[in-house]
């Protein structure tokens, strides 16, 4: 810092949390045993159902809206955020290509409502995709920290779980590349 005549709040001290290569599913660390990866998935999604059926009230004129604000302080999204930690732990070396499937179908359906909230949360609409390309770009540019999560100790994006996962690493469309490059470990988990 010799020399520096500037300082912000970022020189001083950062969170652990606020760091852009933590996981959003990472803000603690799972430290029991972890349970069989189908029926964990399950659990996450139940608990993101939940989340997101509180965050829905009616307002003054009996309107159904969402109360994010309130969803993000609530103890279902406290204790989303410690089951997703479950799934950095989780083995699927087990998981035949159905089962993977089912596995992969419920973080992501759970993820996204995650996201949903974070981002709307945040004021900010939520983008289509997270793609690998975005992620990068975020880093570069020192913009908006990228959303994942890191699962069987591998980070997923949501555009890697849908499109390089779910689709079978087929092209997204109007992409060129594949979201799974052939060397990347996690295209192994491809049924």
């Amino acid at each position: 810092m010799e020399g520096k005549t500037d300082f912000s709040l970022n020189d001083l001290y950062r969170f652990y949390f606020d760091s852009e290569t933590i996981a959003d599913n990472m803000l603690r660390t799972w430290q029991d045993e972890p349970g069989e990866a189908l029926s964990v998935s399950i659990q996450l999604v139940e608990k993101a159902e939940e989340l997101y059926c509180n965050a829905i009230v009616n307002d003054e004129d009996g309107d159904t809206v969402l109360d994010v604000d309130a969803a993000m302080k609530s103890t279902e999204y406290k204790t989303y955020i410690c089951a997703a930690c479950e799934l950095a732990k989780v083995s699927l070396d087990d998981l035949g290509p159905t089962m993977r499937i089912a596995f992969f179908l419920n973080v992501y359906q759970a993820m996204y409502v995650h996201y949903f909230l974070s981002k709307t949360n945040e004021g900010q609409k939520a983008p289509e995709g997270s793609s690998y390309f975005s992620m990068l770009k975020s880093l570069i540019s020192g913009g908006e920290k990228p959303f994942f999560y890191n699962i069987a100790g591998d980070d997923f994006t949501l555009d890697e779980i849908k499109h390089g996962i779910l689709r079978g690493n087929k092209r997204q469309p109007g992409h060129m590349l594949r979201t799974l490059s052939k060397r990347d470990a996690k295209c192994q988990l491809v049924p």
